[in-house]
């Protein structure tokens, strides 16, 4: 079975689950299926040191620096398309594996005449964002039309969410739609990272907020509460991106509004008294990988997906909008037995979700069904 995969290698977090789908599949899916690979990158490939992990894969590189050509390419994705159609009709495909489409795939019919097509589907329903200008307004707009799209045209739909699943279960065909278990974003320059955070120099024991700064992920909320709760605990917000409110200025609040390297990862967290995800809406996240990787506990917001999987990972939930309870529970983590028996429930959670040879082998399964279904 030959499968071309494509995945546009931009957002920071797209870049980490991305890759551990193919590292995942690269090293324990069975020779017969070929992967034919196409990634869409903005910087050289020596930028991004966690490919050389992929070189056994047959991977084709297109790399588009300029930022011009980079919005050029997304409003008027036709030379891409019919790119990666010759590509489909050359390597003889059996499926086109979407993997994160980045704004392409606008014809996706002309793709359905010469091969079955599988899309991930990342947010079914689209996030709160931060729009500060024409063009952020200009591409949010067609992201979401064109991933409605291809939701609506793919011949079969995979995703990480359970709720996502159970919505898509009655918006097509059941039996065109399939769940995968979320991959951990854990790779080698994660788990072995030496690099300090330089800001980070002397503290420890912090509350650690770690991500794109994103409007759905509340961290307006989160600033506040812990500003007015009288916590003392410093709280360490990592991540790159645009607030959309004024932070203000406070001893108790340690900003590095910047990309965080992923050897940067280790310290950041091994430091960390917990994580908090004061998150308003949520799809689906493999984030909480890391954290759990690192044994840190974490405090979840009271939404509903992660009342759910609070049920399964034994993490706490918190009103983040309740001062008091905001309060109570982190200092519920002074407990040094409560620690131990959230990180406990949290590892075995990690140990059994995110296991790579669960993932390959439901991955297989999607596969050799697609194959055969006519």
């Amino acid at each position: 079975m030959v499968i071309n995969i494509v995945c546009a290698w931009y957002e920071v977090g797209m870049r980490h689950y991305s890759f551990s789908v193919l590292k995942n599949l690269s090293d324990l899916l069975p020779k017969e299926y070929q992967l034919k690979v196409t990634l869409v990158l903005r910087n050289e490939v020596v930028n991004y040191p966690e490919l050389s992990q992929l070189s056994n894969l047959n991977i084709n590189y297109l790399v588009i620096k300029n930022p011009i050509l980079n919005i050029l390419s997304k409003i008027f994705p036709i030379i891409f398309d019919n790119y990666i159609l010759r590509k489909i009709k050359a390597d003889r495909s059996d499926l086109l594996y979407i993997l994160f489409g980045g704004l392409f795939f606008k014809n996706i019919h002309s793709f359905k005449k010469i091969v079955k097509v599988l899309y991930t589907i990342h947010d079914l329903n689209p996030h709160e964002k931060n729009k500060s200008s024409i063009k952020d307004h200009i591409l949010s707009r067609l992201e979401n039309k064109r991933d409605g799209n291809l939701v609506k045209e793919s011949n079969y739909l995979l995703t990480n969410s359970k709720g996502q699943y159970d919505q898509l279960m009655h918006l097509v065909d059941p039996k065109n739609v399939f769940f995968a278990e979320m991959p951990s974003l854990i790779n080698s320059q994660i788990s072995d990272g030496t690099l300090k955070v330089p800001e980070l120099s002397g503290e420890q024991d912090y509350i650690l907020f770690f991500g794109r700064i994103d409007k759905y992920k509340g961290l307006d909320i989160l600033i506040n509460t812990h500003l007015s709760s009288g916590v003392q605990t410093k709280l360490v917000i990592a991540g790159s991106g645009k607030f959309w409110f004024d932070v203000p200025k406070a001893d108790n609040i340690i900003l590095i509004n910047r990309y965080i390297k992923d050897e940067e990862f280790k310290d950041l967290f091994v430091k960390a008294k917990l994580s908090v995800m004061p998150y308003i809406s949520i799809t689906q996240t493999s984030l909480i990988s890391i954290p759990f990787y690192f044994q840190c506990p974490v405090i979840f917001s009271d939404i509903d997906a992660f009342r759910a999987l609070t049920e399964e990972c034994g993490s706490l939930i918190c009103d983040f909008n309740n001062l008091s309870d905001y309060k109570i529970k982190i200092n519920s983590l002074v407990d040094q037995h409560l620690c131990a028996s959230i990180v406990l429930k949290q590892n075995d959670f990690y140990d059994r979700i995110y296991n790579p040879k669960r993932f390959t082998k439901t991955m297989q399964s999607i596969f050799d069904y697609i194959y055969i279904d006519k």
